[in-house]
């Protein structure tokens, strides 16, 4: 179970960034399909939050590093994991909670219907969760100020060819339900971080995957 406070990072485009250091962060919607539902989302790796200036900012290859700076910031916030309720999906105690909201989304659909929710992924029971919530005023994972979870998007794994025994490129996602949980609000100075080298690794792996 992860404690104490987190420095996390949360990339964005420019005009949005200047309008949270101004007044704090909007939380996605409910039904805006993200992985852990309604919040503001944070990743604990440099690497994670450059990739998601191609995936979520520009949404499109970025050519370079000096692109990136010109689109994109990089905010950094400490995230308080001991003093807010916290659902870890990374360790077993945590995941069996997750678990048994499956048993709460029977009650609400039939057995074809649940097993074609089950087989959709964890995002898509989320989302479902979340409808219950709205809809029966019934808290599931609305119950936590905070949920972090690790995903299998193992980079290395999936384009090289020989069997390894690391596991390397695990990528951990903070949902921040609660604001309250989210303090020290700053602009990162990429430059000052080696960010160079983590957008040519990005750069690299993606071109890797589309097999460029």
């Amino acid at each position: 179970m992860v404690k104490g406070y987190i420095e996390a990072f949360h990339t964005t485009n420019k005009q949005s960034s200047k309008l949270i250091l101004n007044t704090n962060f909007i939380p996605s919607k409910k039904d805006a399909n993200h992985w852990l539902g309604g919040g503001v989302y944070f990743y604990t790796d440099l690497y994670f939050a450059i990739q998601w200036g191609f995936i979520g900012v520009k949404k499109a290859d970025i050519e370079d590093f000096q692109e990136f700076k010109k689109i994109c910031d990089i905010l950094t916030a400490k995230i308080d994991f001991n003093n807010y309720k916290v659902l870890d999906i990374t360790v077993p105690d945590g995941y069996e909670i997750f678990l048994s909201f499956l048993e709460i989304i029977k009650k609400f659909y039939n057995n074809t219907e649940y097993e074609i929710i089950k087989n959709r992924g964890d995002a898509y029971i989320i989302k479902v969760l979340e409808k219950i919530e709205e809809k029966y005023n019934i808290l599931t994972i609305s119950e936590y100020d905070i949920l972090f979870a690790e995903y299998q998007n193992n980079i290395y794994k999936r384009t090289r060819r020989n069997k390894s025994d690391f596991y390397v490129g695990a990528e951990k996602q903070i949902c921040v339900k609660n604001l309250n949980a989210i303090s020290d609000i700053n602009i990162l100075n990429i430059d000052s971080m080696n960010a160079n080298r983590i957008f040519d690794i990005v750069k690299k792996n993606r071109g890797d995957l589309n097999g460029k």
